[in-house]
């Protein structure tokens, strides 16, 4: 009997394109910032994705020379000594910023190490010093004060908008009760009997309590006035940026930061509007959970508007549903299964505490975009 042969298939191998793709993605989900150039000419042939949060000109055909203090660097790894990049990680109207020290230096420097040589090219990968201890405790602090502001916001918002929605059944159920009051002592020639009457006082007394419990709710949930001082907009979001960056992390989320480069100020209570912001980020966020790692991009504009100044989050997410752009600011509606719909209402309160506007929009090529206006403050 003749043995029949079964052959496996073979896959066919990744163009070259597919394999520059697949990398890509790759470092972009795992944050890494690596650069090629020519060895002779110092031209830069190609840069991951993460390479514009070390510095905005590192770009696939620009040259060494067009980088601030890059062929400085290339000299000293090249010489094998240590490189500490000056000025990398500044925003220069694109890539985030690292937050300064007390000093003016930047606490997460930047440090630059020779990967791969040879006589036609050079690989280049540069990663963040570890932060300082000191450091690390305050950016603990604060993400945690934002975390319990956070926690104790929503809860009062959701106790006011609880008080507010009961407050109207409460008052119909009173008025019907009298009206039921007064037909059955008409039925009965105009004196309830004992026990009808008693009852019915028991109801309306029972209904009032509850008005009164949900008056002290209100009271006490009532949203205090915000405690405003002058605010840089675009430190302030860089900062609630930094505070999220483990968030951003564990997505495998890109964030970029682009500001007018002058400093815009707006007067505004700095914990509420953080809170606004750090709310804002965290929806595009889960808005991308869909979306594959390397695709999941956030990019943060803070400019000088006519009417103030301009907050815009965009994300690359699923979007909005066509004409929805008011529907997530409803009480109780939301679209995440675990959510409980009241995140932007609160935002959009916030805001406009502090006379401002919140509205969503569809982004162009898909996605959506949360922009903030706040009136601007003169210099």
């Amino acid at each position: 009997m003749d043995s029949a042969c079964v052959s496996a298939a073979v896959e066919p191998p990744l163009s070259p394109a597919a394999l520059l793709a697949e990398l890509e993605a790759s470092l972009g989900a795992l944050g890494e910032a690596i650069v090629i150039l020519a060895r002779d000419s110092r031209r830069l042939l190609w840069c991951s994705a993460s390479c514009d949060e070390v510095h905005p000109a590192l770009r696939a055909g620009a040259s060494a020379a067009d980088v601030a203090g890059l062929d400085a660097v290339l000299d000293a790894i090249e010489a094998g000594r240590e490189a500490r990049p000056a000025g990398f990680g500044a925003d220069d109207g694109g890539a985030r910023a690292a937050p300064d020290a007390s000093d003016g230096a930047p606490r997460f420097p930047f440090r630059a190490a020779l990967v791969r040589a040879d006589d036609v090219r050079l690989t280049v990968r540069f990663h963040r010093d570890a932060p300082p201890d000191d450091y690390l405790q305050r950016y603990v602090a604060d993400r945690e004060k934002l975390f319990m502001v956070s926690r104790s916001v929503s809860v009062s918002e959701m106790a006011t908008t609880l008080a507010h929605e009961l407050n109207q059944p409460i008052g119909t159920i009173a008025n019907l009760l009298q009206v039921l009051r007064v037909m059955l002592a008409r039925e009965h020639g105009g004196e309830l009997p004992e026990r009808l009457g008693q009852a019915l006082a028991r109801a309306s007394d029972q209904t009032r309590f509850a008005a009164g419990i949900i008056a002290r709710v209100r009271n006490f949930t009532e949203a205090r006035a915000p405690r405003l001082a002058a605010c840089e907009a675009g430190g302030l979001v860089a900062g609630t940026v930094e505070l999220l960056d483990w968030v951003f992390r564990s997505e495998s989320v890109r964030v970029r930061l682009e500001t007018d480069g002058a400093p815009l100020y707006v007067s505004g209570d700095e914990i509420l509007l953080q809170q606004v912001f750090a709310n804002l980020l965290r929806n595009a966020v889960e808005a991308m959970r869909e979306r594959p790692p390397g695709a999941r991009r956030i990019r943060v504009r803070v400019a000088r508007d006519p009417d103030g100044v301009a907050i815009e989050i965009h994300d690359s997410g699923a979007g909005l549903p066509e004409g929805a752009t008011e529907t997530p600011f409803q009480p109780f509606r939301s679209a995440k299964r675990d959510g409980m719909g009241i995140g932007l209402n609160i935002c959009r309160s916030f805001i406009e505490m502090h006379r401002g506007k919140l509205w969503l929009t569809p982004a162009d090529g898909g996605g959506c975009v949360a922009h903030v206006l706040l009136p601007e403050l003169p210099a």
